[in-house]
């Protein structure tokens, strides 16, 4: 235990695993989230968001998808908009001009992403995009729909702020949604960097803590439906992609009827 400690406060050693710079990404995720907002803020209002539909679809897939998640959370508590997560190559049957279909592909090139597009254009529903190149970019341009173009250069995961702030603060604008305190909310991510940075030794840093105790073992994270549910699976992900480690999730209360009855 002693050796894990002393390697997650050991910095120099720290850098030279981390060849990437994977953790200046992490410590950015403020930033992006003000820089994704101030992007928002300047796109003009497209025609495909004056009127406020009931159903809102969102296409994406892996670290593209989540932001959709979370947007899907934070309505279910808060706005009578259904929305719906599209991770396939086709729609659901119900989608048309009256369903708002958000396509986000951070690299522009996913594949079942960009076929949820095109059906979306055979459906004629109101379409909005968001991406930082690729194929879906170049579609757009030339279909005169409207996308709005993020920071290249990241991997998806690590693009969070980008793919979620926007699709809100368009909402927000538009008035289809209340407004949320965007202030606020960077004043929390800071703090909660600040807590969490690798400078910060780990008796005063409980990522470093959690890492410590998850060493050697198979995550198991549970969320409650509505609410951490999102958390619970972006969690699960994230020891996927960076820790390259099994790790699962479920949520309550459905997990009640089923895998507790495995422990």
């Amino acid at each position: 235990m002693c050796k894990t400690i002393t390697m997650l406060d050991d910095l120099r050693r720290i850098e030279a695993i981390d060849r990437k710079r994977m953790r200046d990404l992490l410590l950015e995720f403020p930033l992006h989230c003000e820089k994704a907002h101030r992007l928002a803020e300047d796109y003009p209002i497209p025609d495909e968001l004056s009127k406020k539909r009931e159903r809102i679809i969102i296409c994406g897939l892996g670290g593209s998808a989540i932001g959709g998640e979370i947007l899907k959370t934070l309505l279910y508590n808060e706005q009578d908009v259904a929305v719906f997560i599209n991770r396939n190559y086709s729609l659901p049957e119900f989608a048309n001009r009256e369903t708002l279909v958000f396509v986000v592909s951070y690299s522009g090139n996913t594949e079942e992403t960009l076929a949820a597009y095109r059906e979306a254009r055979k459906k004629t529903c109101p379409i909005f995009c968001i991406s930082s190149g690729g194929k879906l970019s170049r579609i757009t341009q030339d279909d005169n729909v409207p996308c709005l173009a993020i920071p290249p250069g990241m991997p998806p995961r690590y693009a969070l702020g980008y793919l979620f702030i926007p699709m809100l603060r368009m909402l927000e604008r538009a008035d289809w949604v209340r407004s949320h305190d965007y202030e606020e909310l960077s004043q929390i991510l800071e703090n909660i960097r600040d807590r969490l940075t690798p400078s910060v030794p780990t008796r005063e840093n409980l990522a470093k803590q959690t890492a410590q105790d998850l060493y050697g073992k198979v995550p198991l994270i549970w969320g409650v439906e509505g609410r951490t549910d999102v958390v619970a699976h972006r969690l699960k992900t994230q020891f996927n992609e960076n820790s390259k480690i099994l790790a699962f999730w479920d949520v309550f209360p459905e997990l009640n009827h089923n895998e507790i009855v495995a422990w």
